[in-house]
């Protein structure tokens, strides 16, 4: 995608590509690169009474039992407004043409690979306290992205008149999804395991290269809900060979995604900011036949 500009948008570029199906094991390279856009949040903040929400015929708010037909406002009790970009969906089919943001979770697993290119990009008008309180965000995680949030590699983004508050926003893990037809026992990991590789420090704001990561300890040792915690452990990886205890302090005290002394939390993101590491992403993939019925985990390296 090339030279556009985009405007008022509720959510300016949704990337949702698809097929192979991860089921098939066949990897085949996918990505998406955006050049030369120009993002603006809002052309005049003021005008509130524009920013309605969008109709379609398909959608009947009385059959939907009142929720909004703008899935990603006002998102979990967190006052969400408009979105330059969100992260990419990589997934083994669509969804309803038209209206990807409507109904836009995906209906089949991740792809195996995929990845989002930024190469000079404007995010312009994109701050807090716009029409009720919402806070815009100029890069923003997909809320539907469960499973996976595949990674963002920028260089040369520009921001004009944007907070920096409002360059980027990590959702957090949906609770309701703690459950045997979804994610089972835990938190899923996608908005957990979110990736944006800044490869001139031009988004975390100091021009020095670095990555920007989520916060994938979110509730551990807390919401018992979210199944996180060091009773995960392997009681054989806690235990010596004469039967005394290890403990969790000694042995394993960090949780989530590895850091060091140049990450700094960045509460308005919901995420890391780092330099000194280059953060990527690992996929392990389970060839068995019970790949699907059976999990292999926790992993160790």
């Amino acid at each position: 995608m090339d030279d556009n500009i985009i405007v008022d948008s509720g959510v300016g570029i949704h990337p949702f590509l698809i097929r192979p199906r991860a089921t098939t094991h066949q990897l085949e390279y996918k990505h998406l690169m955006i050049n030369n856009t120009l993002f603006v949040g809002r052309n005049d903040p003021s005008q509130c009474d524009t920013d309605a929400d969008p109709s379609y015929l398909w959608y009947d708010k009385e059959r939907m039992k009142g929720s909004t037909s703008w899935v990603g406002r006002n998102w979990k009790g967190y006052a969400t407004g408009h979105a330059g970009l969100l992260w990419p969906i990589f997934s083994g089919i669509g969804v309803p043409l038209g209206k990807p943001w409507i109904n836009g979770k995906p209906k089949s697993f991740p792809l195996l690979t995929g990845q989002v290119y930024l190469n000079n990009n404007t995010f312009a008008n994109f701050n807090p306290g716009q029409c009720d309180g919402q806070f815009d965000s100029a890069i923003r995680t997909n809320p539907r992205g469960d499973d996976m949030q595949f990674p963002i590699i920028s260089k040369g983004t520009k921001f004009v008149n944007v907070a920096d508050s409002s360059r980027v926003w990590m959702d957090r893990p949906i609770m309701k999804l703690v459950v045997n037809e979804h994610c089972v026992d835990m938190h899923c990991d996608g908005l957990k395991k979110a990736l944006l590789i800044d490869t001139d420090g031009a988004i975390i704001g100091d021009d020095i290269p670095g990555t920007i990561i989520a916060d994938a300890a979110y509730e551990w040792e807390g919401n018992p809900s979210a199944g996180l915690g060091y009773y995960r452990v392997p009681k054989t990886m806690l235990t010596e060979v004469n039967g005394d205890k290890i403990e969790e302090v000694d042995k394993m005290p960090n949780t989530g995604i590895v850091r060091n002394e140049q990450c700094t939390w960045v509460e308005e993101w919901h995420a890391y900011k780092c330099h000194g590491l280059d953060h990527r992403l690992l996929i392990l993939e389970s060839m068995d036949i019970d790949t699907l019925d059976r999990r292999l985990s926790p992993v160790a390296i």
